[in-house]
């Protein structure tokens, strides 16, 4: 998850000299990196990802979503999908553990519309992104009909 601030009102369209800014629960401290995994919701840069940013930071602070959260910020950043779109990235523990990752990912979609989509944290490491010709690298997601779809079963 890289540097980790566990506290931050840092604003994403007001920081440019980073590419993320973080959020990490107490939990998280204790966790394991090798099963992490996370919910990634897309939004325009600006206004609406600095509001999605913030109701994700508090709720995760609260402890009612994942482990961690990180938000892109105003500096450009060459994983970006589309320049025009920031995300917020909300963390779980273990992504084996499915009834945590759907009750994320339900829970964000109080914040955001579906879909959304879930990855494991190595295949970000590993270098496996969408834009880069990657195939079906999300392992979980969540439908604009609420339907949660798991790569391999219904997806």
């Amino acid at each position: 998850m890289g540097r980790v601030l566990t506290k931050t009102n840092k604003i994403p369209s007001a920081i440019k000299d980073d590419y993320w800014i973080y959020v990490m629960t107490e939990e998280a401290k204790r966790v394991e990196g090798q099963n992490v995994g996370k919910w990634m919701l897309f939004v325009p840069n600006g206004k609406p990802l600095d509001e999605l940013w913030t109701l994700v930071r508090d709720a995760t602070l609260r402890g009612e979503l994942g482990i961690a959260a990180k938000v892109s910020t105003a500096r450009p950043n060459p994983n970006a999908i589309s320049p025009e779109n920031g995300v917020v990235i909300v963390y779980t523990k273990n992504f084996e553990d499915v009834e945590d990752v759907k009750r994320v990912g339900y829970s964000l979609l109080s914040f955001v519309s579906p879909p959304i989509y879930y990855k494991t944290d190595l295949a970000t490491i590993t270098g496996q992104y969408s834009n880069r010709g990657s195939f079906r690298v999300s392992l979980y997601g969540i439908k604009k009909d609420r339907t949660f779809l798991t790569r391999g079963v219904n997806w």
